[in-house]
């Protein structure tokens, strides 16, 4: 099996583009649930922002489950990018968002393209991963007087 990877933290990175500000976020998540709680909390922390685009990766195993956003901003410009950079570092269990403030100079396809990738590829530098690890569950039944041997 290929090898996959999980951030262990969260991390931010700030970038300002033709004078709009770019914040770049990433974030352990196991479940879409979660993802979408973060997402709410983030829309309502960044209310006048322009943009809050995203695309996160989850399961333990293929296949995985995916999604993406361009919130508004041209289609394949913004989420695209993000999902396409989680596939190629093999990552999984991830959340990666991106708040754009819009400075009043617009950047073109191929401007934003560029600015939330290298914004997003920033924030993911700046965490710390770990490989995902297939495993099983255990359970081990002993006598209290064994327990000293048992987690020691």
């Amino acid at each position: 099996m290929k090898q996959i990877f999980f951030p262990l933290k969260e991390s931010v990175y700030e970038n300002e583009i033709k004078k709009s500000k770019f914040i770049s976020m990433v974030f352990p998540c196991t479940e879409e649930i979660k993802i979408k709680e973060k997402l709410k909390g983030l829309r309502k922390e960044h209310k006048n922002a322009a943009h809050i685009v995203y695309a996160f990766i989850t399961g333990e195993k293929p296949p995985f489950t995916r999604g993406m956003s361009d919130d508004g901003e041209p289609s394949g410009t913004a989420g695209k990018p993000l999902l396409s950079i989680i596939e190629g570092r093999s990552c999984t269990n991830i959340l990666v968002a991106v708040v754009r403030y819009f400075g009043g100079i617009k950047l073109g396809t191929g401007g934003l393209v560029k600015a939330y990738s290298q914004c997003a590829c920033k924030a993911i530098d700046k965490n710390e991963f770990k490989e995902l690890k297939e495993g099983k569950d255990l359970s081990l039944l002993f006598s209290y007087e064994y327990e000293g041997q048992v987690t020691g």
